[in-house]
């Protein structure tokens, strides 16, 4: 007795499900982008770029806790799972950890995989920005030393003005207290040529 069924329906569905497996593998790992997906806060997955990111070798980062990424004081569901579990797409940019302990700076963005069931797990992608982090921390030095060097010049300029300011003005005075005196016409004019100076001066300052 032998009984049979048409099972070709069923062998498509399967190639195209491993057809789909397969190309979701190649773009998986193919990514330029750090990948990994994550449940329960331990890496489920972790494509080639993320282990070569951290330092890992291949393979060895499943398993491990998400915490090996970051410091012990920034290790916490709380962080960046926070904007996750309510029902948000996390992004920042946060210091990392690389397994020789070395740190950098990495843009972070994570989802789950369904907001209205988390334990179905999250998947998260990082990016190296240490060199952009590190230009804009430069930008920031420099737009610091320009403003200290631009107070101080002011600051200059207005201590400067004033020390000069108030002799000046004994010279004009002094000046007119010296022509309402009896002079000759020389005299007089060489102290108007004082006064004018002056004022001229003060004016400038």
């Amino acid at each position: 007795i032998a009984s049979m069924r048409d099972i070709t329906a069923q062998k498509r569905s399967e190639q195209a499900i491993r057809q789909a497996n397969d190309e979701q593998s190649a773009i998986f790992e193919s990514a330029t982008l750090g990948i990994a997906f994550i449940k329960d806060w331990a890496i489920v997955r972790a494509n080639h770029k993320l282990e070569e990111l951290f330092g890992w070798s291949p393979g060895t980062m499943v398993g491990q806790s998400a915490c090996i990424w970051w410091a012990d004081s920034n290790c916490s569901s709380d962080g960046p799972y926070a904007d996750i579990q309510q029902g948000r797409v996390h992004y920042s940019t946060q210091a990392l950890h690389r397994r020789d302990s070395s740190e950098f700076w990495c843009r972070i963005s994570g989802s789950a995989i369904d907001p209205q069931d988390l334990t179905r797990g999250s998947v998260w992608m990082f990016d190296d920005v240490t060199a952009e982090h590190e230009a804009a921390e430069l930008m920031r030095t420099a737009k610091d030393l320009a403003e200290d060097a631009t107070r101080m010049k002011s600051d200059f300029l207005a201590n400067m003005s004033h020390e000069i300011r108030t002799p000046m003005n004994g010279v004009i005075g002094m000046t007119e207290l010296l022509m309402d005196t009896a002079l000759d016409a020389e005299q007089r004019e060489y102290l108007g040529i004082v006064k004018s100076s002056s004022e001229a001066l003060l004016r400038v300052i």
